[in-house]
């Protein structure tokens, strides 16, 4: 296959995915509806920039009932009746400006093409061959958790492509020793870290070429270089944190306590207790069990590395190894995840491990380049792709099932819109298809505690017993429309006790709260 066959097929299969896959979701419900609360945090927060110009947003309905339940889940109390969003603020200033320039609900799945280009041109350089990096291209291209994350509003597809950026622009710099491509890898990997703060952990991957090049990356100039681009863009970044949070450091992703003007930020990012058997599930279902052929591709390409000659192919690969292990034992270790029992493409470690897939894809690539037999190798890839459609078209949690969900809760949402403008929504979870249209108070309690501990450096746990009656008698009072969810057996119990009418809403989660039922009528 010609260069310029290879790079048409390529444009072919970028347009392909484009349409038919990295906006699937869209076009199957014809519109955008939040699955999580990390995209209901973003769309919500980037709404009030869009609006009111500010990060900041305050909740009126907490400072006229002098309470602290009206508020976006998922983010964080700075100040009196004031929040934050938990999500780093740089991504939610690239969900505004696509907003502003009408790209809408498509800048990820945008991203998610960028990155297979990039993708593309790292691997091609790398083994000095196009085939290659249209093979390697098309692995990640219809990799599951890549095809999911491009359908869905949250950072790790923006900051998994501004990292595969930098690392194309670091081999070049490591082989033409060309200053530009230093600072382009050095502005990458910045903005990689600003769209999503954990990322901070990829660093890893530079760490083998500092060795082995040493003479080489240690000069004033490259020095001078890289903390030029740096400075510029830390003082840029801790000055957004400071200006949003009021803490240089208490950007997205950390556990904050609910009022960080009073009680500060908790210091940790995440528990690391090596929990071996974590590690093991997770490393059974997530890439044993998830990408098969994948996983046994990469390690063989890794097993059989020594046979190469090829310099960059080995600081690439080799790069990644330790990288790969540490996320393995960062992300494996805490069994709370969602999803994390269970090998589920919607599952947080499938969104976690996305840079140790690329690790294996590229393994795998060096592998399938040394392997002579032509029909094995046609196999290997046939088997690989159909096991890739399976997991993204056919197993449990896979992008059909989220398309379906979806759905639903784009139904639930189109009734959301249905109510009277001044409406309030009594919930737990389903927050996150009413927050866009209408407020939202928080009903997590003691019960909830028990069950999961951490919340309480989330939410603000509310007395069922003690607050929910007067709270809503005040917001009758005041002419609104109360709905509550039927995510609280003990609150809607507290009604009827109370002799409140509930209404069920037809197809929906949700309760009307008419008012008090009198005796004697």
């Amino acid at each position: 296959m010609s260069s310029k066959n290879i790079l048409i097929m390529l444009g072919i299969i970028s347009l392909i995915v484009f349409i038919l896959f990295y906006n699937f979701i869209y076009w199957e419900i014809g519109t955008y509806s939040p699955h999580s609360p990390d995209e209901s945090n973003g769309l919500f927060f980037a709404k009030q920039i869009i609006e009111n110009s500010e990060f900041i947003w305050k909740s009126q309905l907490n400072e006229r009932y002098n309470v602290p339940f009206f508020m976006p889940r998922g983010s964080v109390r700075v100040g009196k009746n004031l929040y934050a969003p938990l999500t780093a603020p740089y991504f939610i200033l690239i969900i505004a400006l696509s907003f502003l320039f009408k790209f809408k609900y498509f800048i990820v799945s945008i991203s998610g093409v960028i990155g297979i280009l990039f993708f593309y041109l790292l691997v091609q350089y790398v083994f000095k061959s196009k085939k290659l990096g249209l093979i390697g291209a098309i692995l990640l291209a219809f990799f599951p958790p890549y095809v999911l994350y491009t359908n869905i509003c949250v950072d790790i597809i923006p900051s998994l492509v501004f990292w595969i950026g930098s690392l194309y622009y670091f081999v070049r710099f490591l082989n033409e020793d060309d200053h530009r491509f230093l600072v382009l890898c050095t502005l990458f990997f910045i903005v990689s870290i600003a769209i999503r703060p954990p990322h901070i952990l990829l660093a890893i991957a530079y760490l083998v070429p500092l060795i082995m090049y040493y003479k080489k990356l240690f000069t004033f100039r490259n020095l001078s270089v890289a903390l030029s681009v740096s400075v510029i863009f830390v003082i840029l970044f801790f000055g957004i944190n400071h200006s949003v949070y009021g803490s240089f450091f208490s950007t997205g992703r950390t556990i904050i306590g609910r009022d960080i003007a009073e009680a500060g930020v908790i210091k940790t990012l995440m528990r690391i207790d090596f929990n071996l058997h974590a590690v093991s599930r997770a490393f059974n279902n997530y890439l044993l069990h998830y990408g098969t052929l994948i996983f046994v591709g990469g390690v063989l390409g890794i097993i059989l590395l020594k046979q190469t000659n090829n310099k960059m192919v080995k600081t690439l690969v080799y790069s990644l190894i330790p990288l790969s292990i540490i996320l393995l034992f960062y992300f494996g270790s805490n069994p709370t995840f969602y999803g994390f029992s269970q090998t589920r493409l919607q599952s947080s470690l499938s969104r976690y491990f996305l840079p140790i897939y690329v690790c294996l894809i590229i393994s795998t690539v060096y592998f399938l380049s040394i392997l002579k037999n032509c029909k094995i190798k046609t196999l290997f890839i046939t088997i690989l792709i159909v096991n890739i459609q399976i997991f993204t078209f056919g197993s449990a949690g896979s992008l059909i099932d989220l398309t379906l969900v979806k759905e639903k809760l784009y139904k639930y949402n189109k009734m959301v819109k249905t109510t009277p403008q001044k409406s309030i929504f009594i919930v737990k979870q389903y927050d996150k298809y009413i927050i866009l249209d209408r407020p939202v108070m928080l009903m997590w309690n003691n019960e909830d505690l028990e069950k999961h501990p951490s919340i309480e450096y989330f939410y603000p746990l509310l007395d069922i017993d003690r607050d929910l009656i007067p709270i809503i008698q005040k917001l009758q009072n005041d002419g609104y429309t109360v709905y509550i969810s039927t995510e609280s057996l003990h609150a809607e119990k507290k009604l009827k006790k109370e002799n409140y009418k509930l209404m069920k809403i037809e197809n929906t989660p949700f309760m009307v709260c008419v008012g008090k039922v009198h005796k004697g009528r």
